[in-house]
């Protein structure tokens, strides 16, 4: 079920098995996936850490099916916080893939205010 298959890719994720989790992800999440392990693996020689493991726990999964792919809302609590998550699966042949996130934007709001304030001009310079 998607179900089953979000629970065991978040435990390949948990366990820095990035090999398994991209098995169970689409093209598109198994390349995000290369670059989290990268970054996974510079955080461990940066900090001399020997793990970077998490214990991910499901304490919801809520999955709703749209026209080409099914939703999962998922309430999750890693050793950090408790939190809600959003899951993109898709079906090939009778197996589930988690898809890749939609990519976020994040606007930082002092840069959106340099590029407003950038747009304005004096009205001084205004010929009438």
């Amino acid at each position: 079920t998607a179900e089953d298959t979000l629970r065991q890719y978040q435990s390949y994720i948990d366990n820095n098995d990035f090999v398994n989790a991209r098995l169970l992800s689409t093209p598109k999440e198994q390349a995000r996936l290369v670059e989290l392990e990268k970054i996974i693996n510079e955080e461990v020689v940066v900090s001399q850490s020997e793990s970077s493991l998490l214990h991910t726990i499901f304490h919801s999964i809520k999955c709703e099916k749209k026209e080409m792919y099914t939703e999962c809302i998922c309430e999750l609590e890693d050793e950090y916080e408790r939190y809600k998550q959003l899951f993109r699966l898709v079906q090939k042949d009778k197996y589930w893939l988690v898809d890749a996130p939609d990519e976020e934007i994040i606007i930082n709001d002092e840069v959106l205010l340099n590029v407003i304030d950038s747009l304005k001009f004096p009205i001084d310079s205004l010929e009438f």
